[in-house]
């Protein structure tokens, strides 16, 4: 059997004001950072950015699902 070692993701999130000149009020901004492939998410709602978190996440566990199940069926192969 594989001992597995449990995949971690780094993100880098920011968040930031932006003064709207006409009404002063402040507009938020989120960016999402995978310093691991330099991809980067814009977005303007928190909203948004945690729901694109809970999708990296469902991804994860969909792919050590996958992994664990290939695991079960070809255990030779995992040596």
């Amino acid at each position: 059997m594989v001992d597995h070692v449990a995949p971690y993701r780094t993100y880098v999130i920011r968040c930031w004001e932006e003064h709207s000149g006409q009404l002063g009020t402040c507009i938020y901004r989120f960016s999402l950072e995978v310093p691991a492939t330099g991809e980067r998410f814009g977005f303007t709602r928190s909203e948004d950015l945690i729901q694109a978190l809970e999708s990296a996440i469902a991804q994860i566990q969909t792919q050590a699902i996958a992994d664990e199940t290939l695991e079960d069926e070809f255990p030779e192969k995992t040596k």
